[in-house]
């Protein structure tokens, strides 16, 4: 016979391994992206030219429901050359932003992420560098701000972010979510 002090925890015990593990979170199957960071660095293109350049180090949140994200790599000519991640520049002009049409699109790969264990989401913290000559910069006004997407295997676009409007002048600045 049963005692009665026991009877509790004997008619809990089948529901303790559901207490011990937690159900994966139910994300979108789009992907999600949201600027974190933006860091402008004076630098040279090369050692031999010696060319000043301005470096952006973009820094954003990415996170997508099935895990489809990134290119994987291989012989596939049609995989090497399809783009997953696309920046575009806009420079304010008399104190509206306008999209800068540049001679090569900022369009990127990103690497194949594989996702781990049976929870297929993929949450992650990209960072894409691109660089600028300033004497290309000097064309433009002081004032810049980029707008940044990306597309999953499936094809399926995310949501457009920006960075905050950042001064390409200064020497060394770094701009973060919160002064957006």
């Amino acid at each position: 016979m049963i005692r009665p002090r026991l009877w509790p925890f004997l008619a809990a015990l089948p529901l303790m391994p559901l207490w011990g593990c937690e159900l994966p979170a139910k994300l979108p199957e789009q992907p999600s992206v949201e600027f974190s960071r933006l860091r402008l660095v004076d630098t040279i293109d090369n050692e031999f030219l010696q060319n000043p350049v301005k470096k952006f180090q973009l820094q954003f949140r990415l996170v997508d429901g099935d895990g489809d994200v990134g290119l994987h790599e291989g012989p596939d000519t049609a995989s090497l050359e399809r783009r997953d991640l696309f920046v575009e520049m806009f420079e304010r002009s008399g104190g509206v932003f306008e999209r800068v049409e540049l001679a090569v699109p900022m369009r990127y790969r990103m690497p194949y992420i594989q996702p781990v264990g049976q929870n297929k989401s993929v949450e992650a913290l990209v960072q894409v560098e691109f660089e600028f000559a300033e004497s290309i910069l000097g064309l433009f006004e002081d004032t810049l701000m980029f707008h940044f997407q990306v597309s999953d295997l499936a094809g399926n676009l995310s949501n457009i972010d920006s960075t905050p409007a950042v001064a390409w002048r200064d020497t060394v600045s770094v701009y973060h979510r919160s002064s957006h």
